[in-house]
């Protein structure tokens, strides 16, 4: 996988906080009754790059067995230290080894088009079927966009307090490269003193790895030939992501 330093020492508090938790209760609330209507005895779940550890929470607090991994130490120190009865792994979310055969496998939150080819993507899939039991459910989402030039403007904005006192402004800007969508990052980090005073501490780039673009005829198709049959592909999976879609595939 490219380096992706949001997912580094430095930037993993940022991270942790970007996203609201009322957004993973959303999704996790269709994500359980994914996994309640085609699988219903479900007990062991693989979860692929887990980062922080924000679904791993909830599949635990529903009794689920979780086995989770992550290839960032850093994202994977805090999801410990937030979630104390799973197991987790430092490595990249294509090493699946082992005998051990789960239930489900889920890999969120655009992990999947972290991958650098669509052969790379087959070769993971093929894993995946191997680590699932017979009648196992895979369950992946990602965002479907169209191809975009490189606007004017970014098109992401965060704005996240961390440590106390200290403030992130994050700009995104995202355009279409090839077969992978390309994102540049610019960021200033602030100190808050009293009366809404900001002081700039620094500000410069993010080294961010491209997301490989997959759409959902290319998915089911990968899908397919890695031996599982789409049973559902729910849109709007991610409350905050119109394009997102939530793939549910079976083990044939």
């Amino acid at each position: 996988m490219a380096r992706d330093q949001l997912y580094e020492k430095e930037w993993i508090e940022f991270y942790d906080n970007m996203t609201p938790e009322a957004h993973y209760r959303r999704s996790f609330k269709i994500l359980l009754h994914t996994i309640r209507k085609h699988c219903p005895e479900a007990q062991d779940v693989l979860e692929l790059a887990c980062g922080t550890g924000r679904y791993t929470k909830y599949l635990v607090k529903q009794g689920f067995h979780v086995t989770a991994s992550d290839i960032s130490y850093a994202a994977i120190k805090v999801a410990r230290s937030r979630v104390h009865h799973a197991e987790f792994h430092v490595e990249d979310r294509s090493a699946i080894h082992g005998t051990h055969h789960f239930d489900i496998v889920a890999c969120l939150f655009e992990a999947f088009r972290y991958h650098k080819s669509y052969s790379a993507c087959r070769n993971t899939l093929k894993n995946i079927n191997l680590a699932l039991s017979p009648g196992g459910i895979f369950l992946c989402d990602f965002g479907i966009f169209p191809s975009a030039k490189r606007p004017d403007k970014p098109q992401i904005h965060h704005e996240v307090k961390i440590s106390g006192s200290r403030l992130i402004i994050r700009d995104e800007t995202i355009y279409t490269k090839g077969n992978f969508d390309v994102r540049e990052d610019r960021f200033k980090v602030f100190q808050k003193r009293l009366f809404g005073r900001r002081i700039l501490l620094k500000e410069g780039t993010l080294e961010r790895a491209p997301l490989l673009r997959i759409s959902e005829a290319k998915m089911k198709s990968m899908l397919s030939d890695a031996g599982f049959k789409t049973l559902q592909i729910i849109k709007q999976f991610q409350p905050s992501a119109p394009r997102s879609r939530l793939f549910v595939a079976k083990k044939k």
